[in-house]
């Protein structure tokens, strides 16, 4: 693979910038995910300063599993909003949109 070739790795989520399409990896392969002509961009998790913190997931593993957005409750804006949350086992991925 040259340094220019991407590799498509399992379980990661893509976005397109240009028409919003987001995609998960069900099979690892090479080549860079494109859409609308552009590469896809890889989708990760929130890290570090404080409007990470805003984000990080409290789970309550009871009867059922309950994530909730932070330690105050999550401001749903049309231009900052939760699409959706997806929660990895050993053997699952569960997501709710």
């Amino acid at each position: 693979m040259s340094g220019d070739e991407k590799t498509a790795e399992l379980k990661r989520i893509y976005k397109c910038d240009v028409c919003g399409n987001i995609v998960e990896v069900l099979h690892s392969g090479v080549g860079q995910l494109v859409c609308c002509g552009q590469p896809m961009r890889l989708v990760a998790e929130v890290e570090g300063g404080s409007a990470a913190e805003n984000h990080v997931p409290i789970v309550d593993y009871g009867e059922k599993i309950t994530v909730k957005v932070g330690s105050v409750p999550h401001p749903m804006e049309e231009k900052h909003y939760i699409e959706w949350i997806a929660v990895e086992t050993d053997d699952a991925t569960y997501r709710k949109y």
